[in-house]
């Protein structure tokens, strides 16, 4: 995760805390391993899907709500994926990009609903290193992890 000094300085404490959660969950639930495939197949509405999931379990959260974290407003949020793993929010992304078009709306394949709750997300991740890394490497890495969240 690599934030700059430019967007940190447009953040409150609060937010940056909520920013870092937010990017250790992508680690925690190794997303650029466990949703390869969706990437390869749409990158942005992948990174998109992972997002919506991410902000709606954090958004849950006692430090969510007792304000010891708050959401940028420029994050993903819709209550209407509530319950859903990625790669159902993936796929419903999908459909709703699909209606739109055929409905002769703007946008593009796998954009975020006309109408979400809270923002337009700014988050990129580095699936193509994920990518690049071997199965040994990948295997060492979820190791990694999984210590980490163990202690």
């Amino acid at each position: 995760m690599i934030l700059g000094e430019a967007f940190c300085a447009d953040l409150s404490h609060r937010q940056l805390r909520y920013v870092i959660l937010h990017e250790n969950l992508h680690k925690t639930f190794q997303h650029m391993f466990l949703w390869k495939h969706l990437y390869e197949e749409d990158a942005r509405t992948a990174n998109m899907a992972c997002d919506y999931v991410i902000n709606l379990q954090l958004t849950d959260t006692e430090a969510h709500k007792r304000g010891d974290i708050t959401m940028p407003k420029k994050m993903l949020l819709d209550q209407q994926f509530r319950g859903m793993n990625v790669a159902q929010v993936f796929k419903a992304l999908q459909q709703q990009g699909q209606q739109q078009q055929n409905a002769g709306q703007s946008g593009q394949h796998g954009q975020p609903p006309s109408e979400p709750d809270e923002g337009t997300g700014f988050d990129s991740h580095d699936w193509e290193s994920a990518q690049e890394m071997n199965d040994q490497e990948q295997a060492e890495l979820t190791k990694q992890i999984d210590d980490a969240i163990r202690q």
